[in-house]
Order: structure tokens, then C-alpha cells, then sequence
């Protein structure tokens, strides 16, 4: 699906989700597209993954940053205050065991399916050390097949952590887009939707050092 270059004046635009996530140890970004979309609207997709995000990270992990910005050479980025906080996962009342990571490298592998069959992957990371046994993932989720007609159910207090990682994927499918690289900043782009999300396995993202102001 081929989209408009950005243009002052333009309603809607290709926006990037930018996430910098702090363990104790080192620090990880996320980054998402939503193309032809609103400010408002990239905006409140914005806050709803970050949310998502936070209720599947540790307790001594956060959200340290959050920006959206157009997809231009414009110095335009909006501060996401509101998807900045503490992670909230743990397994029962909150417990040392369930407030730690697991290594600041290990990584939940997604993979992500467009409506013509390409792919991309994406890491989800710092994970909890209680959901993870010899390197696999105890409960994995469920595959999201279909792109969701709305966005799940925000997650709740102890909820299962396949259920929250399976939220997390449906709502990727349905707020973001799979753009083609290769286009220059603020030129036409190609994009896809994304339809279908697996859990793929453990792997390892390499990050950087903790963020700091």
C-alpha cells in the first residue's frame, strides 16, 4: 500500500512510537509505525502500548522515555508523558521473586505477518526470571490470526502473562503497520497492515547502557 510523502498542511502522517526501557542494567528501545494516521490518534495508541508494555515489564524495570514523531528531518517529536512509569507485572501479591528480571539480555522473540505475506520481528524485553525456565517461556501466548477489529482489553492486576503478552500482539496488529524501509525521511513510503502475530521463542536483544537524563 503506497503512502503519501508528509506535507505541512497533511490531516494525517507516517508516525514512529519511540520507548526507551530501563532495566537495572542496561537500557532497550521500541519502536512501532502507525502510517496515514492523526496525532490524536497516534497519540492515545501511544499511551494504550506503552500501558502494555509496563504490565508485562518487572517491577525494578520502567518506561524511562516515550516520544511520537512524524517521519520527516523536522525536529517535531511529541513527549508521551503519560506512557512513563514502573513495570507492573507480578504473579500474586508482589514478592521479590516476582519484581526481578530475568538477564537483561533475554528477549521475548514476536513475529508479526503483513496482508501479503511479508514479515518482521520485534523483542520484547526485560522479562521476569519467574516465567522463564531453562531458556523457554513457561505459558506462551496464544497466536493472534486476523487483524482485530478493535484493541483488547487493557490488562489487569495479576492477570497471566500469556494473556497480557497475546493483548500486547493483538494490539500491534491493530494500531500499528508494517512500513517497507528504504524511503527518505518525510518522502512516499510503502506500508502493509498487519494481520497476523506468533510467539516465535527466547532470544537475546543487545541494549545499551541504563538511560539517563
Amino acid at each position: 500500500m503506497q503512502g503519501p510523502k508528509w506535507e505541512v498542511g497533511n490531516a494525517t502522517a507516517l508516525w514512529h512510537l519511540i520507548y526507551k526501557i530501563n532495566s537495572p542494567d542496561g537500557g532497550f528501545s521500541q519502536k512501532f509505525h502507525m502510517a496515514e494516521a492523526t496525532e490524536s490518534a497516534v497519540k492515545v495508541a501511544a499511551v494504550d502500548l506503552a500501558g502494555r508494555i509496563k504490565a508485562m515489564l518487572p517491577r525494578d524495570c520502567n518506561v524511562f522515555y516515550a516520544t511520537i514523531s512524524r517521519d520527516n528531518i523536522d525536529r517535531d517529536s511529541r513527549f508521551i508523558e503519560a506512557a512513563l512509569g514502573d513495570g507492573t507485572y507480578a504473579l500474586d501479591a508482589p514478592s521479590v521473586a516476582d519484581s526481578i528480571y530475568d538477564y537483561k539480555r533475554t528477549a521475548l522473540l514476536l513475529r508479526f505477518e503483513n496482508e501479503i505475506g511479508g514479515m518482521m520481528s520485534h523483542k520484547v524485553c526485560p522479562v521476569t526470571d519467574a516465567l522463564i525456565e531453562e531458556g523457554e517461556l513457561l505459558l506462551p501466548p496464544v497466536a493472534v490470526v486476523g487483524k482485530p477489529v478493535a484493541a483488547p482489553a487493557a490488562p489487569v492486576e495479576f492477570e497471566a502473562f500469556a494473556t497480557t503478552l497475546n493483548a500486547f500482539m493483538q494490539a500491534v496488529c491493530f494500531y500499528c503497520h508494517h512500513v517497507v524501509a528504504g524511503h527518505d525521511p518525510g518522502e512516499a513510503y510503502t506500508y502493509y497492515n498487519i494481520l497476523n502475530s506468533y510467539f516465535i521463542g527466547v532470544t537475546s536483544k543487545k541494549g545499551g547502557r541504563v538511560f539517563s537524563r
